[in-house]
């Protein structure tokens, strides 16, 4: 598998009004096409910090991350906004769905942003709806979908654009088991996009063929 994302000697630190704050102490890390990486860590950690930068969200203090063997961060921010809105999916422990829309709205939202004709917005987002299981709630709005199906409409949002990565920050975090293992068992079903998944659960650390801890601004291998 090739490389689609590299991150070389990313450091992060914070200024108080007393003291610096050393969250990420120079990480390296490659990522190939394809996939699937979790990293755990103790709260307060900097996991979710890392993520960020590894998506474009948030500039490291000194590193950069490589995206297709480019340096991401010598980019202007528009650049990284493309880069993020049409390469990345990102889903996150609350949904952030648009509570006055439907299922299938709230999908083909980034699709139509990013140029997509109405018909095959609505298209994509119906397919990726009915692989999850969902065909039959395309219609409801988030207040009428269970915990477990408004993450699992997250992440059809996250795809329909189809991303290289997608970045799930404790995509479970806020579920119950069985919710919980609906989400896991979408994520054993994706091929062909690299994931990486921060999360205190070592259950959902599992599903990924490579795993890492994240402690004292250290990234190892777990």
């Amino acid at each position: 598998m090739s490389e689609i994302l590299r991150l070389v000697d990313v450091k992060k630190s914070f200024i108080t009004d007393v003291e610096r704050i050393d969250v990420l102490k120079g990480i390296n890390l490659t990522i190939k096409r394809g996939e699937r990486i979790s990293i755990t860590g103790p709260s307060g950690s900097g996991k979710s910090t890392l993520l960020h930068i590894m998506g474009g969200l948030e500039h490291p203090s000194s590193g950069d991350v490589l995206f297709q063997n480019s340096p991401l961060y010598q980019r202007n921010e528009e650049e990284i906004s493309y880069i993020r809105n049409m390469s990345f999916g990102f889903v996150f422990q609350f949904h952030h769905l648009l509570q006055d829309f439907t299922a299938l709205e709230n999908v083909m939202i980034p699709a139509l942003i990013a140029g997509e004709g109405l018909k095959k917005a609505e298209e994509k987002a119906r397919k990726l709806l009915v692989k999850f299981g969902l065909g039959g709630r395309l219609n409801h709005k988030p207040a009428k979908l269970s915990g477990g199906e408004r993450q699992r409409v997250a992440m059809a949002r996250a795809l329909i654009n189809s991303p290289d990565v997608l970045f799930l920050d404790e995509p479970t975090g806020n579920l119950d088991p069985e919710h919980s293992q609906e989400v896991l068992d979408v994520i054993k079903t994706l091929e062909g996009v690299s994931i990486v998944v921060v999360t205190h659960d070592f259950g959902v650390a599992k599903i990924c063929e490579n795993r890492y801890n994240l402690k004292n601004g250290i990234l190892e291998e777990a």
